[in-house]
Formats: structure tokens, sequence, C-alpha cells
């Protein structure tokens, strides 16, 4: 399964680079470069599983956390 990083904001926005960065902060090394073949570079969740020797659901689940944090991150600077 392949999943596509749904765009919310000019990749070349300082605040969206901003978010980013602040996210990349407070997650693990590992878990941000699964986020990163995953979701920006377009890798199924199999590639990036066996890459990283964990599972397919784990990468999904990885993915998915950082994304939640970088979107409460964006939308909290607009409070």
């Amino acid at each position: 399964m392949k999943a596509q990083w749904p765009i919310e904001a000019d990749g070349e926005s300082a605040e969206w680079n901003a978010s980013l960065q602040a996210v990349q902060k407070r997650v693990p090394p590992t878990h941000w470069q699964i986020f990163e073949m995953y979701l920006m570079e377009n890798r199924s969740s199999r590639q990036v599983a066996e890459q990283f020797n964990t599972s397919h659901y784990n990468v999904r689940v990885i993915s998915h956390r950082i994304r939640d944090r970088k979107s409460t991150r964006l939308n909290s600077s607009h409070a």
C-alpha cells in the first residue's frame, strides 16, 4: 500500500517548513526516516517495513502519528 502526502500548504512556505522541522525534533530519528520514505518519497509500507525490519502496519501507524503532530502544530500556530 502506497501513501500520498496530502498537500495542505505550499511546500516552500516558511510556516510549513517550520512545522515539519519542529515535529522532526520531537520524534526518534528512525521514525522520521520511516515517515519520509513512506509519505514523502511515496514508497509502499511493505518496502519501508522491509528496510526497517518492522511490520507494514507499524509503518502506517508511525507515519499517521507524525502527520497528526505536524497538523496539530500547524493548526495551533493559527490560533
